[in-house]
């Protein structure tokens, strides 16, 4: 994802000074043809024609850039009406919102930031007004591709930061509504902070709300630092534009306070070391640099990562990525250093917790985690697996009874202690099978498991013989008798099905002698 040598020319061309700018111009236009221009180098046109316009030599080239400029310039209008709806009907239901990313930029700076390539406007609102704010879109005729209208409930919140709205079927992305600024961060408390610092503002004549110039910032270089198709860096042409533009009034200091907080202090920094390795920046390093710290070995591991395809991450990639959000989801961990959140995220990890489903949802199947939508430019495909959760049918017992007065269960006739039903004695007369009869039969039964082992030593001529023993020996018999060599057969024992393998031991012999 690293920029090519193309990419940082037609860079340098549009940020470099003018002079400059033009060498790295003309350098680029004899490796590309401008007919096949697609992607970041198209973005990146409308500034190159504001930058260096001008004083370009050729004129042909000069008019091609205006009409790129123009186009750019009236497709972002087109977006601010869309966004204008939204933020009207928001404004009436009385939700919190406020303007991000590109469309903050435009609003903050004007000029050369209403060039850029306007793709969609940002907005978001607070966490908990997140189902209000999908509502109001599907009210206004908004469709959205990984969600029906009234599907949207709270497990959305953690599973996705935001979703795209259109309206038609065929054309998303043309608005972002979000309720977490990043989708690095989990925890709320960075939109909350996002709230609290906001700065009031005008948009086609409306009041809107902005983050600060650090959150701004912060939010091109995290969001923009990461893998996507088609391969996009003008986010490097967006921090280096806000580092000419305000950055004498972006309080350094504040937005690598606020790193530090939410745990991105490592990545802001490995970021800002890449944007300088490819332009100049227009500030000196003591200014914008991190005060204190440096980033460590698994800080850097993610933001190499985050600069990879999927499927060309490592294992040890992944185990980066999955281990710095799990530790930036909790604000009591992510200000802290990572080796003292080991033992808490090393038993988060092994024992994940599942999210509650809302009582009132009661289908047998839901979405927890995993993969978003599969937009085509894989926006949103950067899950490796999908997690589902099944809800198991209830057990019912229809021989229930209550319980007795001091919290027993009732025991029902025909029924042992734990509710299963006993089996009748064989040949025992009615009335014979019950309570007293199978705890008597199961007094005679040899303990260790056989049906048909025999008594070692027999009964003493006194005990008394149970009635249904009587009876399943077909004989009536005295009580001093002695005790029957023939005990009523126990349960059958299961067959050996390999042969030639010894029989389990148990622990105790198969042949214990106990007494009726």
């Amino acid at each position: 994802m690293l920029p090519d040598p193309s990419d940082r020319l037609l860079l340098r061309a549009a940020l470099d000074p003018p002079a400059e700018a033009l060498a790295c111009f003309a350098r680029w236009r004899e490796r590309i043809d401008l007919n096949d221009v697609a992607g970041t180098s198209f973005r990146l046109l409308p500034l190159v024609y504001h930058h260096i316009g001008a004083i370009m030599p050729d004129d042909a080239i000069k008019a091609r850039l205006r009409g790129i400029a123009r186009h750019a310039w009236l497709r972002s209008r087109s977006r601010w009406h869309l966004c204008s709806a939204a933020i009207d009907r928001l404004a009436q239901r009385g939700v919190p919102f406020m303007l991000t990313k590109g469309t903050a930029l435009v609003v903050l700076f004007g000029g050369v930031m209403e060039l850029r390539v306007q793709s969609d406007c940002d907005i978001l609102v607070p966490p908990d007004h997140a189902g209000a704010a999908v509502e109001t879109m599907f009210e206004l005729g908004f469709v959205a591709p990984r969600l029906a209208p009234g599907t949207f409930h709270v497990e959305d919140h953690r599973s996705m930061h935001g979703l795209d709205f259109a309206l038609a079927a065929g054309e998303f992305g043309l608005l972002d509504l979000h309720w977490r600024p990043l989708l690095d961060v989990e925890s709320e408390a960075l939109a909350e902070e996002f709230f609290e610092r906001a700065n009031a503002e005008t948009l086609n004549g409306r009041a809107v709300r902005v983050p600060s110039l650090e959150h701004v910032f912060l939010q091109a270089a995290i969001h923009g630092s990461k893998f996507e198709e088609p391969l996009r860096h003008d986010w490097m042409a967006d921090c280096h534009l806000m580092m000419r533009l305000a950055g004498e009034r972006i309080r350094w200091r504040g937005l690598w306070a606020s790193a530090e907080r939410h745990g991105l202090a490592g990545l802001l920094e490995e970021t800002l070391d890449l944007l300088a390795d490819t332009v100049l920046p227009p500030l000196p390093s003591r200014v914008w640099r991190r005060p204190s710290g440096r980033a460590t070995a698994l800080e850097r591991r993610e933001a190499g990562a985050r600069l990879k395809h999927p499927a060309d991450r490592s294992r040890t990639d992944w185990l980066a990525l999955d281990l710095k959000r799990l530790h930036r989801s909790d604000p009591g961990l992510s200000g802290q250093p990572l080796d003292a959140c080991l033992p808490t995220l090393r038993r988060r990890m092994r024992v994940p917790t599942l999210p509650r489903r809302p009582d009132d949802d009661h289908g047998p199947l839901w979405f927890v985690s995993g993969w978003s939508h599969i937009e085509p430019h894989g926006r949103w495909s950067d899950g490796s697996v999908a997690v589902l959760a099944l809800r198991p049918a209830p057990r019912t017992r229809p021989d229930a009874r209550p319980a007795d007065r001091l919290g027993r269960p009732r025991r029902s006739a025909g029924t042992d202690g734990a509710g299963r039903r006993r089996r009748p004695v064989p040949g025992a007369p009615a009335g014979e099978g019950g309570r007293g009869a199978d705890r008597d039969r199961d007094r005679s039964r040899p303990v260790g498991g056989g049906g048909g082992g025999r008594l070692d030593r027999p009964c003493s001529s006194g005990s008394p013989i149970p009635s249904s023993l009587r009876a399943w020996n077909g004989a009536a018999t005295r009580a001093s008798s002695a005790c029957s060599s023939s005990p009523p057969p126990g349960p059958r024992r299961r067959r050996n099905r390999t042969r030639n393998r010894p029989p389990r031991r148990t622990g105790r012999s198969e042949h214990r002698s106990r007494p009726c």
